[in-house]
């Protein structure tokens, strides 16, 4: 099985995205984005760093830009005001319902291929290597390279 024809398929999506959604943001932005509408009442940029598997310095300077379009806001921690808690904007949620109704769009074009059996036992299979997936992404994605 060529395991990379997910990926062809995704990126196929996110093309067909840019060209329906006109939205500035990278893919790590709109991650971080999304990700602050999953957790309403706040993430340390610790959190996010942690999510997206990338340093906490970017972080810092997604949040800068992503603060000045009013995606989200930041606010001191009301247990310790050292610390920073990041939450949604409107906008923010605006972006994600946008973004979801393209792919679905776009998956529902692509589906029509697949009969009604086919697509239960698509359905099955994916929702199978997603839970892998996260399973990895919980573990930090440590042993991928092992399972050679």
């Amino acid at each position: 099985m060529d395991g990379r024809n997910i990926t062809k398929i995704v990126r196929n999506m996110m093309l067909y995205k840019n060209k329906e959604n006109k939205s500035d943001l990278n893919n790590n932005e709109f991650e971080l984005v999304r990700y602050t509408t999953k957790h309403s009442d706040g993430l340390y940029a610790k959190d996010i760093a942690l999510y997206l598997n990338v340093d906490k310095a970017l972080v810092t300077r997604m949040v800068k830009r992503l603060v000045k379009e009013e995606y989200i806001s930041v606010f001191p921690d009301p247990i310790d005001s050292r610390k920073k808690l990041i939450k949604p904007c409107q906008k923010a949620y605006l972006i994600k319902e946008t973004e979801r109704n393209e792919e679905i769009q776009f998956y529902n074009a692509i589906f029509k291929v697949l009969t009604k059996e086919e697509l239960l036992l698509l359905d099955e299979l994916i929702s199978k290597i997603y839970l892998e997936s996260k399973r990895y992404r919980k573990i930090r994605f440590e042993g991928i390279n092992d399972e050679k």
